[in-house]
Formats: C-alpha cells, structure tokens, sequence
C-alpha cells in the first residue's frame, strides 16, 4: 500500500525533482556497495607474503630475519600482517641528503702531480 503512495507522490513530482530523488538512491546504493567491497578487501589483505610485499621478497624475508618485522612462515611463504608493512615504511622513509658541492679539481695540479709522480717512476708525460 505504501509503495502505491510513493509512486503517486513520485508521478506527481516535476522531473528534475524525480531525477533528483533518484540519483540520490543510486549514491546511497553505490556508496553502500563500496563499503562492502572495502570491508571485504581487508580481510583479505591482512597478510602479505613475500611476493607481494612492497619491500620485495629479500627485503620482506631480511625484516623478518632480523625481527623489525614480525613474520609467520606458512609452508614456503612468510606472513606479515600489513598494517605492520605499511609501519615500517612509515618509519624508513627515504629523506633526500644536502649534497655537498663537489670541488672541481684544479686541472695544472692535477696535471703536476702526474707529471711528478712519471718523473719519479722515470717515465714521460705526453704533451
């Protein structure tokens, strides 16, 4: 009976309101499938073997090795949960260095040590 309602009020609505209403319900409708799908994507990416880790399979397996990652060995592969990944990196994040300048050597001293060292070794430099 109340669906026989809603479709009278809905008929009596100027279509921009009716377009309205509707695509209301179909972001309410995609935002519930979205959360589903979130939810059913990290349950199953709780662990992340050494395949598939973005530290690369000798890294994963070193960080299990050394204890900064806890790790569970599941016949040939090593589990570590990722929320324990994602910590890690967040803790080793790469911080570009202040380079230093390089100084240009001087090439006429270059060029007289060179020439001392030949002379010494009783050899000649070519000019």
């Amino acid at each position: 009976m109340k669906s026989v309602a809603r479709d009278a009020v809905a008929t009596e609505l100027p279509p921009a309101a009716r377009k309205e209403m509707a695509a209301r319900a179909l972001i309410s409708a995609v935002e519930t499938f979205v959360s589903v799908i979130e939810r059913d994507v990290g349950q199953r990416d709780e662990w992340i073997s050494q395949y598939d880790s973005p530290l690369g399979r000798r890294g994963h397996l070193k960080a299990v090795r050394t204890g900064a990652l806890a790790g569970v060995k599941v016949g040939r592969r090593v589990l570590v949960r990722r929320s324990d990944v994602d910590s890690y990196l967040q803790k080793h994040v790469a911080r570009p260095q202040a380079s230093m300048p390089a100084a240009a050597p001087e090439t006429s001293d270059a060029n007289d040590t060179a020439a001392a060292l030949l002379t010494e070794l009783g050899l000649r430099a070519r000019r």
